[in-house]
């Protein structure tokens, strides 16, 4: 089913349709939000009270079908279990709403609607103020999502759903553009500064040049093939010719010997 495209929402060339798009959609997630805090309420009450036999109109019309008892207050039992349970699925209803089927949404409009206008055209029990009421807050919490839903099903079909984030944009678009295969310029940049500033005197390359670092790699002196000039290590071993005469020598001018033998050492 096609609707009429909302313009305010239509893609735009650098995505300037994501501020407005994100908050159009924020804005039909709390709606959703509101129906579901107003159906677990309407709905928990209606099915508290139809556990005593009380019949309501909308949820009661499948179990008035299958009873042959005037309507009243305290039917039977299988009416009451059966409105019961009935009046609980609205809550599921609302809950697939908070989702991506925002179509449940609106077929609650419709269910409120249709309980706002029965409760006032047709008399059941002195119940129905109730369920007018339910009906009432219902078409108010959720009648929004009649222009709410097309324009969700036009969000999904537009360009940087379900995010809508320039950030995230410009990052993807960067990396379509980066030889890499993903963002990195400001890291190269950096880096590339780094190494100007360490090779003072040697011809530095260009700032703006997409390559890279590559051409930094490459060897700066044609004679030590890019090793500069650092001066060589003397790796030889140091040999000394004479032992350090007072290392086992005590200090003191102290005498000691070994116990029971006459040997004396200096």
């Amino acid at each position: 089913m096609e609707f009429k495209k909302n313009e305010e929402l239509a893609e735009k060339p650098d995505h300037l349709h994501y501020p407005i798009c994100r908050g159009r959609l924020e804005a039909i997630n709390n709606i959703s939000t509101d129906i579901l805090r107003v159906t677990i309420g309407t709905s928990v009450i209606l099915a508290v009270l139809s556990l005593v036999g009380i019949p309501f109109h909308v949820v009661g019309w499948i179990p008035m079908m299958l009873t042959t008892e005037d309507m009243h207050i305290g039917m039977n039992g299988g009416f009451a279990i059966l409105q019961t349970v009935i009046c609980l699925i609205p809550i599921a209803f609302a809950a697939f709403g908070c989702t991506e089927r925002k179509i449940f949404d609106l077929i609650l409009f419709f269910y409120y609607a249709l309980m706002l206008l029965f409760s006032v055209i047709i008399h059941l029990t002195i119940f129905d103020s109730l369920t007018f009421l339910a009906g009432l807050v219902g078409v108010l919490k959720s009648f929004r999502m009649i222009k709410g839903y097309p324009d969700f099903k036009q969000l999904k079909k537009t360009e940087g759903y379900p995010i809508f984030s320039v950030t995230l944009a410009e990052y993807d678009d960067r990396k379509k553009n980066s030889p890499d295969g993903y963002y990195r310029d400001h890291y190269d940049e950096l880096v590339r500064q780094r190494l100007i500033q360490q090779r003072q005197g040697a011809q530095p390359a260009d700032i703006n040049s997409k390559r890279g670092i590559t051409a930094f790699s490459q060897p700066q002196s044609e004679t030590t093939g890019g090793l500069g000039d650092m001066p060589e290590l003397n790796v030889s071993k140091p040999e000394l010719k004479k032992a350090a005469p007072d290392r086992f020598v005590t200090k003191a001018g102290k005498e000691s010997k070994v116990l029971f033998s006459d040997l004396k050492l200096r």
